[in-house]
């Protein structure tokens, strides 16, 4: 494995895994995880509306990116009032930005309102499930 994807797979599982684990989950990520704002690019894999509160299942980084690691993730909010009301107008992209902070994980997507496409971000604050996929020679 070459030393750059596992940085950016540690990276990625870094800014990832504490977002619900504690009050404050940064407290003791450096200053420069902190603040990392780079989005990375997931493939959107379905988005399970069947639940009361959906849940994103996403790839990252995007299967047009060759890394032999990728994490596989499932996000969504911790309660019903958080879900945005425009999550039914969602036009799922194969692959949309996705980008940590604090506490909630931001997915970039496409929304169609009144006949008009736009890109927003949705934060996500629940980190239902997350793994690890190798990717087969």
């Amino acid at each position: 494995m070459k030393l750059r994807h596992y940085v950016a797979a540690t990276s990625l599982l870094f800014a990832l895994i504490p977002c619900h684990a504690q009050s404050d989950p940064w407290a003791s990520v450096g200053k420069g995880l902190r603040q990392s704002s780079k989005p990375i690019s997931c493939t959107v894999m379905k988005l399970d509306k069947a639940r009361a509160v959906p849940i994103l299942h996403l790839l990252c980084p995007a299967k047009q990116v060759f890394a032999p690691l990728r994490v596989y993730m499932q996000v969504s909010w911790n309660e019903l009032k958080e879900v945005p009301q425009s999550v039914d107008e969602l036009a799922l992209p194969s692959v949309v930005n996705m980008r940590s902070n604090h506490s909630e994980i931001d997915v970039q997507m496409d929304v169609d309102q009144d006949g008009k496409q736009s890109r927003q971000w949705f934060a996500f604050t629940n980190l239902v499930g997350l793994g690890l996929v190798q990717e087969k020679p």
